[in-house]
């Protein structure tokens, strides 16, 4: 899969090497979905050793960014709990 996404994106079809990103890598790459699912990934994280994780604010402009920081850590205290 890798391979073809490279090419289509290198090749400039974007949209395509988006539309060729399965489902299933997101999901196993990223903590993505609702406050439960984050929270429940976080504890298979925890429990299969790992003890760091690198967090990237998202949101337009620093209030935002801000704002899904606090929430994110909220969702981790409460996974570690």
């Amino acid at each position: 899969m890798a391979s073809k996404v490279q090419d289509l994106w290198v090749s400039g079809d974007k949209s395509a090497a988006i539309a060729a990103v399965e489902d299933e890598f997101v999901l196993a790459a990223l903590f993505v979905g609702n406050d439960k699912m984050v929270a429940d990934r976080i504890g298979a994280t925890a429990a299969a050793g790992i003890t760091t994780l690198r967090l990237a604010p998202i949101g337009r402009g620093a209030e935002a960014q801000i704002a899904n920081l606090e929430r994110t850590v909220e969702v981790i205290r409460r996974a570690s709990s």
